[in-house]
């Protein structure tokens, strides 16, 4: 069902279907506003079979499956920070007899939080979203400081943060959970 242009020399208007539901907008100057409801969008209604919280929308031999809405404000299960503070703890102790080297950091770096994001995953907590950043850096006697700033709910999100030193190297994990409604 393509649309057909037609032009005149004050505007252009589009001579629509019969079949298509067309809906009039307001006269602006020469030009003539207006929206139809496409095909499409009448199939997607009519094709449409509900399953529990579940809908699935078949539109040109394809399915698709679109999730409603919970409306649900507060989790069942929170993060227990004591939980994570281990997961953390157990992570960076690989890097207890490890000597610095960049390159090797970098990847170590990458493996830590994976490998602390794959652990958390195995608690089941429901609906919360966890961001885990790895610092390593090497000892020479500086001072570092380590900060972040994020917009959350007080209430529901939270974060753990961890440390470790040795002789040539310092490392600093951060865990943030942060719960979507």
């Amino acid at each position: 069902m393509a649309l057909q242009k037609r032009s005149s020399s004050s505007s252009s208007l589009f001579s629509l279907p019969t079949s298509t539901s067309y809906k009039t907008g307001v006269q602006k100057g020469n030009f003539m506003t207006s929206h139809y409801d496409s095909p499409a969008a009448n199939d997607l209604e009519s094709s449409s079979t509900t399953r529990s919280s579940r809908i699935t929308k078949t539109v040109m031999n394809r399915r698709f499956n679109v999730f409603q809405n919970t409306y649900k404000m507060y989790p069942d299960k929170t993060v227990n920070e004591t939980k994570v503070r281990q997961i953390i703890k157990r992570n960076l102790q690989v890097l207890e007899n490890e000597t610095y080297d960049p390159k090797c950091c970098r990847d170590l770096s990458k493996s830590l939080s994976n490998g602390i994001l794959r652990e958390l995953k195995m608690l089941g907590i429901a609906r919360y979203k966890f961001v885990c950043t790895v610092t390593i850096g090497q000892l020479r006697g500086q001072t570092l400081r380590v900060a972040s700033r994020c917009i959350w709910d007080h209430e529901l999100d939270s974060f753990v943060s961890e440390s470790l030193k040795n002789k040539t190297l310092f490392a600093v994990a951060t865990v943030y959970g942060i719960y979507q409604e």
